[in-house]
């Protein structure tokens, strides 16, 4: 568990919030949400990257191999799973198997989950107490390489991440993708263009602006590692500031034969370049990132149906830390001889970081062939929960699952060493059920209305470290009520949402399309488009907290209360979530229907 040292803050509090340091476990919960049977339509398609020249000043970093996984064909993927079944047990029966407790997966998965909780606890109280103007994250130029990166467009909103999460999603952070320009600061030329996925936010403390950038396209022209060359695909550069100029920057850039990583810390009195070794753009140019087969311990495997097919819909890592890759993707499960027996539709997001270790997390979002079930050479239901870490390499890793079932969910961890399979679902890592968010409940929403959804969640991304919690994100239908219980109106929003292992549970909210009613912040009123609202429950005790922020040309509407079992508390906050909004598009996948 080489992340264990990011996820205990070994050198830094930065270092403790960039806990990639999992444990995985699961645990028999039978309730049920509801998703949509396929994901979410996705504006981006990104294609691999050019080769590009190498920049004398930055580090190296030399590829593993000349063989991209892009170039395999299909059946050598299909070999690889059979070699790496056969080395297993193919008629063990993981649920069946007497569990029995891993000490390191349980100090991991609590101490990581107690650092994300005590970052999201400072996070809640800056936001409450906050006075002052709040700066927007969006729409940033970026220094790089000598020369500014310009939005160039109107950036295209298509997810986001609310106030209480946990690493490796990303808290507060805004997902979209926008055109850059590459501007000579000087002569103001600009040299070229190219898309990118864009994660912009405040994640770290309330006053603190960060931005990362996924290059997806470029012309193809003056493409390279160089100062005043287009970036290539693949692609990853970011910038933190963390306050009064302070903060640091990290690029890595994929290349034929080196990957070129560059690492700066900021001053107000000149940057300080670092030496980095971590490669955060590794394999996401050739597709590896996320190619790699999921064995499931009985000798059936998850493995993607074509290794380059995936569609990578955004980023939301906080480099140089670690890196996290989100996508959508169509899977087969196939059987211990590397035949197919069916497929699935799933949305996935892999993650690397500094100390070598590395997650992906999937969830079942369409069963397109085979039978679904729970039994060994089923196809997973819609809604399953996989995570799956691998400490070093492909025989050492700890897979967690979770598969609804009308007879009881069926969750587990196991660890497999080598082939060999163990059971860890034991006490704490046996509570959390990822296939089963809480039941749908009133939302309290602005002047005693309340917020209800009214439609299943459209699944956009998955992430979190099960069993320590579950984060989905997606597209819901809401309608806005008053005290009478009469609808006033209904409008379209991004969502997303958290369940940890302990109980509390998160839901954050983002109109983006006001569908009717009329929008406006006075009673009666349907929140208008940018609004955000984030809630947090603390278990069944009755305590939370609510935030809303409603944009308004004279002034944003803003609250925040800490909820009780008695009534609620209302602080003095004037931190404005939703600023910047209204430059932005937002992706709505039901006005496309």
């Amino acid at each position: 568990m080489g992340g264990l040292a990011v996820a205990l803050g070994v050198g830094t509090v930065a270092f403790a919030g960039c806990a990639i340091a999992s444990a995985d476990s699961g645990s028999p919960d039978s309730s049920g949400h509801s998703v949509s049977s396929s994901p979410a339509h996705s504006p981006v398609r990104p294609r691999p990257a050019q080769g590009a020249n190498r920049t004398p000043t930055a580090k190296q970093i030399p590829r593993a191999s000349a063989t991209s996984i892009a170039a395999r064909p299909v059946a050598a993927v299909s070999a690889k799973l059979a070699s790496v079944s056969a080395a297993q047990n193919a008629a063990v029966n993981p649920y069946a198997l007497p569990p029995k407790p891993s000490l390191q997966e349980i100090w991991v998965a609590v101490a990581s989950s107690l650092v994300g909780i005590a970052q999201a606890a400072f996070r809640t109280v800056s936001i409450a107490v906050h006075v002052g103007p709040t700066v927007s994250t969006l729409n940033q130029t970026l220094s790089f390489n000598g020369y500014n990166l310009v939005p160039s467009s109107t950036e295209l909103v298509s997810s986001f991440y609310g106030q209480w999460t946990f690493w490796p999603g990303g808290p507060t952070l805004v997902q979209g993708q926008q055109q850059y320009n590459v501007v000579n600061p000087v002569t103001n030329e600009n040299v070229g263009s190219f898309g990118a996925l864009v994660s912009t936010g405040s994640p770290f403390n309330v006053g603190s602006k960060y931005v990362e950038l996924l290059v997806t396209t470029n012309s193809g022209t003056n493409v390279g590692t160089g100062p005043g060359q287009i970036p290539p695909v693949g692609s990853l550069i970011s910038n933190f500031d963390l306050i009064g100029g302070f903060g640091w920057s990290y690029s890595a850039m994929p290349s034929s034969t080196n990957d070129v990583v560059t690492f700066k810390i900021l001053t107000p009195f000149g940057d300080i370049p670092i030496p980095f070794g971590f490669d955060a753009a590794k394999g996401i140019a050739d597709h590896s990132v996320d190619s790699r087969p999921v064995n499931l311990g009985n000798g059936y495997t998850i493995s993607p149906a074509d290794p380059t097919g995936e569609t990578y819909v955004g980023t939301s890592g906080f480099l140089p830390y670690y890196t996290t890759v989100q996508g959508q993707q169509v899977f087969d499960i196939r059987d211990p001889s590397g035949n197919t027996v069916g497929s699935f539709e799933g949305v996935l997001t892999s993650t690397a970081d500094v100390m070598g270790v590395k997650t992906e997390a999937i969830l079942v979002t369409k069963v397109s062939a085979g039978t679904a079930g729970t039994a060994a050479g089923d196809v997973p239901p819609v809604g399953s929960v996989f995570n799956v870490m691998y400490e070093a390499n492909d025989t050492t890793y700890a897979l967690y699952s979770s598969l609804p079932s009308q007879f009881g969910d069926k969750v587990s961890t196991i660890l497999v060493k080598d082939g060999t399979v163990s059971n860890i679902g034991t006490f704490p890592l046996n509570i959390l059920d990822a296939s089963a968010l809480p039941p749908v409940k009133r939302l309290p929403g602005p002047g005693g209305s309340s917020l209800l959804p009214t439609s299943n969640l459209v699944p956009s991304g998955v992430n979190g470290l099960p069993p320590r919690e579950i984060q989905l994100q997606g597209y819901q239908q809401f309608g806005i009520y008053d005290a009478a219980g009469i609808e006033e109106g209904s409008f379209d929003a991004d969502v997303a949402t958290q369940l940890d292992m302990y109980g509390t549970y998160s839901q954050a909210i983002l109109v983006t399309n006001v569908t009717g009613g009329t929008a406006g912040t006075d009673a009666g009123d349907v929140p208008p488009v940018g609004s955000v609202f984030n809630y947090t429950y603390f278990g069944n005790t009755g305590f939370g907290t609510y935030y809303a922020d409603l944009p308004s040309a004279s002034g944003d509407k803003i609250s925040f209360k800490i909820l009780t079992p008695v009534g609620d508390i209302p602080t003095w906050s004037t931190y404005d979530a939703s600023a910047g909004f209204g430059s932005v598009a937002f992706f709505d996948p039901f006005a496309t229907l």
